[in-house]
């Protein structure tokens, strides 16, 4: 057998580097992005870097993909319309969670009738954020909700009203990542909800059915 040693050092050992480089690389690219994947389905919550995001703070090279917030994505999940015709003909976004850590938001604007208010970052103040709607000329009786893991098989909801509803969402120990939802479409959600995380394995409505390599089928 006739052995090059040009061929050898210059082509054959080249390329395995070469190939080898690469597998190395994908595997690297692979890993980084299944531990990004599985971050974003655990905590049910769509990562939305523009929204009370640090957009200005990245400082790698990103591709925008456009989706759907967690404000519009969870809230009908849950069974609750951001907007209705005769409860709510506008919709807020605000945060629950400023840098300084003050509440020091636009009460008179988010406690306006006929609005639909969606908190982001707020189930740790939602003592304070509920006080302050009311302090500010929202009903106490208003219906609001705690949307806890939306979209996910551990999605739970809790509804009550303003005067109640930090109350009920402790004792049922919620925890982030959830949204708040306060106005009156809130009221809708007993008519209006599809999804029980305990639902049976046969029978019962299953979140993003078909898709079971991204929710698949709870056992038992």
């Amino acid at each position: 057998m006739f052995f090059d040693p040009n061929y050898f050092f210059y082509v054959f050992i080249p390329t395995m580097l070469l190939s080898l480089g690469v597998q190395i690389y994908l595997k690297r690219a692979y890993a980084k992005w299944s531990k990004v994947a599985n971050s974003s389905h655990q905590t049910g919550m769509q990562v939305s870097q523009t929204l009370f995001g640090r957009t200005e703070l990245m400082d790698i090279p990103v591709e925008v993909v456009p989706g759907v917030t967690a404000a519009a994505g969870v809230a009908a999940y849950a069974g609750i319309p951001l907007t209705h015709r005769d409860r709510a003909q506008s919709v807020v976004f605000t945060t629950g969670f400023l840098k300084n850590g003050a509440l020091d938001l636009d009460w008179e604007m988010l406690a306006r009738p006929h609005q639909t208010v969606v908190i982001y970052m707020g189930v740790t103040r939602l003592a304070e954020i509920c006080a302050a709607f009311v302090a500010h000329g929202l009903p106490a009786s208003t219906p609001a909700a705690v949307i806890e893991r939306g979209t996910t098989h551990a999605q739970r909801v809790v509804a009550a009203d303003l005067a109640t509803l930090a109350a009920r969402v402790r004792e049922a120990g919620i925890r982030p990542p959830a949204l708040t939802v306060v106005g009156e479409v809130v009221g809708l959600y007993p008519r209006l909800a599809w999804f029980q995380a305990d639902a049976p394995a046969e029978g019962g409505p299953l979140p993003h059915a078909g898709c079971a390599a991204v929710h698949p089928r709870k056992p038992g």
